[in-house]
């Protein structure tokens, strides 16, 4: 007798914003072989709320909740309230580092009758892809042969903020409008602010426009390469949601960014995308995409290493 589609799907996924992107592929390979099913998404509402009712999810909660922090605790004791929640559903799918058991186990015991939990980071033996790894982890459920690539499914509204963002910028005339994102999770993965700078001067020459991207932790990064525009002034993309954020992605001709969660979110929604990765591995960690070109190597590549694949994947010429 076939197993019986479940209904309810809870999905646990921490991590930061590259993190939640590579797990993408997952959700749609869970939304394609369950398409009549209520997806929810537990994990942080800033960074999941760019898969809420587009496609992905159909609600989202906290997985930093106080009250849910007990989950993740050897025999935790959940509110009443919690556990009629979590009864509600029938799957749960986590992506968590779960050694010890203790999450599947807590979910069994709150009612969910089939759990399986997976560790989203690869086997350092293995060498897979993080997106693969998880779409491989999840196979029993969904089946093998998915896309590995991530994607973003924008509405209209999202795309019209986009275009009305750069609206100021189109209206100087017809040129191609590029950002860049000199930040990252860490000072060891950021391409030197001077490159930065001395590439968004170089396609300037050739007409290029430019976004910088400056997120909470990137003002230093930021100001570095603004320190070293002679000429250029980009258009600061400040203080957005991620959402937003991803919607101004979308509308560019194109992105240079390091090793970061924006990379990741410029590639998913099908920016032409240059990523530069200095100590992290791009075979396991790299954005994918059609439309994305990574320059990996331990010595920082020069600017003059770089300039040919940014005008080459935007056209701006040799």
């Amino acid at each position: 007798m076939a197993a019986k589609k479940p209904q309810r799907i809870l999905v646990i996924r921490g991590g930061a914003i590259g993190d939640f992107i590579l797990t993408l592929p997952a959700l749609r390979a869970l939304r394609k072989t369950f398409p009549d099913a209520w997806i929810e998404i537990m994990g942080y509402p800033a960074i999941g709320e760019i898969a809420h009712s587009r496609y992905y999810a159909d609600s989202l909660s906290r997985v930093d909740a106080a009250d849910i922090a007990p989950l993740f605790t050897p025999e935790g004791a959940l509110p009443e309230r919690r556990l009629a929640q979590l009864r509600q559903f029938d799957l749960a799918v986590c992506f968590w580092k779960d050694e010890p058991g203790v999450l599947s186990v807590n979910l069994r015991r709150a009612g969910i009758p089939q759990v399986l939990c997976a560790d989203p980071f690869p086997p350092a033996k293995q060498k897979a892809h993080a997106a693969a790894h998880m779409l491989e982890a999840i196979a029993p459920l969904v089946g093998r042969g998915h896309d590995p690539a991530p994607r973003l499914f924008l509405n209209d509204a999202d795309a019209s903020f986009g275009r009305q963002f750069l609206a100021p910028l189109m209206a100087q005339g017809p040129a191609p409008v590029l950002a860049a994102h000199p930040g990252s999770g860490g000072k060891r993965k950021c391409w030197p602010a001077a490159c930065f700078a001395a590439l968004m001067e170089k396609a300037a020459e050739r007409r290029a426009r430019w976004l910088l991207v400056c997120g909470p932790a990137d003002a230093k990064a930021c100001e570095e390469v603004r320190e070293n525009l002679p000429r250029v002034k980009p258009v600061m993309v400040e203080g957005l949601s991620l959402l937003h954020l991803a919607a101004v992605l979308s509308a560019c001709d194109g992105y240079v960014g390091n090793d970061s969660g924006v990379t990741h979110l410029a590639a998913a929604v099908g920016a032409p995308t240059l990523s530069i990765f200095g100590p992290t591995d791009p075979a396991v960690w790299g954005p994918v995409g059609e439309n994305v070109k990574t320059i990996a190597s331990s010595l920082w590549p020069t600017v003059e290493q770089v300039w040919p694949s940014l005008a080459e994947i935007v056209r701006l010429g040799a």
